[in-house]
């Protein structure tokens, strides 16, 4: 049995440039504390032999009873003995955990919450190689929280996850390298992690790859190409890149000169809330003359 991953990583994603616009978005993400259960398989002939191998001192068996008393699985939730046993585990070295620790510690699930304690199991786990809590631990520096705020250990800690494969950590060593965080500012190097993290379906790099495109920074400048990650993030439902996207159609950059799709883009970006759509959807009805009532319904069928 192995739960580690169902405690999940927090949020750590900085910032979303947007093209044509002076603003910074905030796109937080912060996993789950859900503790799905149909990921920790217990049997009932098991669950007695499993507690007389934790007690007995076996690590691996002592962080399934953790997780099993921390999910409800055939024993009542209790995380104090969750705790307990986590504990036991993480002090024989068990590095999933000592992540947990960290995050139980962070949530405050059966003890007071204490983010300094989060990061000190956090940096046992991310010494021993454990991605998510290298990524966790570099969110940590980065937002000065139980530890001091430092972008260079943030952007350590971020390529040591990244070059595990870890998309939210690719995501955030582009943005600090775009930003010169921790870094030297280079925007060929954020292009490049933006790219590793987009092409995991990660719509923020995604979008933020074609700003680079768009913008022509650390690469060439390619409209056509700005477009096609513009698209992969829109159809993701990214509201940014929707109007981005929009705004592309309505330029003839890119992509051909349509105004009825950047109209289409537009009102999926306006019907996410984003003012800005909605204000440049009021722009292009009042200089596009040749617009009839049938093409505004044409537009407002299409779009659903």
């Amino acid at each position: 049995m192995n739960c580690h991953w169902a405690l999940p990583a927090i949020g750590g994603r900085l910032s979303i440039v947007l093209l044509l616009a002076a603003e910074v978005a905030l796109f937080p993400v912060y996993g789950s504390t859900a503790f799905p259960e149909q990921y920790v398989q217990v049997s009932v002939s098991s669950f007695d032999g499993l507690i007389r191998a934790a007690e007995g001192g076996d690590a691996e068996a002592q962080y399934e009873l953790a997780c099993a008393y921390e999910g409800g699985i055939l024993a009542r939730r209790d995380y104090g003995e969750s705790l307990k046993w986590f504990l036991r585990a993480a002090a024989k070295g068990h590095v999933h955990a000592q992540f947990s620790l960290g995050w139980k510690y962070l949530e405050g699930r059966g003890v007071a919450k204490d983010v300094a304690e989060a990061a000190r199991w956090y940096r046992k786990a991310a010494l021993e190689g454990h991605a998510d809590a290298q990524y966790n631990l570099g969110v940590l520096h980065a937002e000065g929280r139980g530890v001091e705020l430092d972008y260079a250990a943030a952007a350590r800690w971020f390529r040591k996850a990244a070059l595990e494969g870890h998309a939210d950590a690719q995501y955030n060593l582009g943005f600090f390298y775009y930003r010169g965080l921790g870094v030297p500012r280079d925007y060929a190097e954020a292009a490049a992690w933006y790219r590793r993290a987009a092409l995991q379906g990660d719509a923020g790099a995604q979008y933020n790859l074609g700003v680079i495109h768009a913008e022509g920074r650390g690469v060439g400048r390619d409209y056509a190409a700005a477009a096609r990650w513009y698209r992969m993030a829109a159809d993701q439902g990214l509201a940014e890149a929707q109007l981005s996207l929009g705004r592309m159609y309505s330029s003839g950059l890119g992509v051909p000169l349509d105004r009825i799709t950047a109209m289409q883009w537009y009102h999926r970006a306006a019907d996410s809330g984003l003012a800005r759509a909605q204000d440049l959807l009021g722009t292009l009805f009042m200089e596009g003359g040749a617009m009839t009532a049938v093409d505004d319904a044409s537009v407002s069928e299409r779009s659903r």
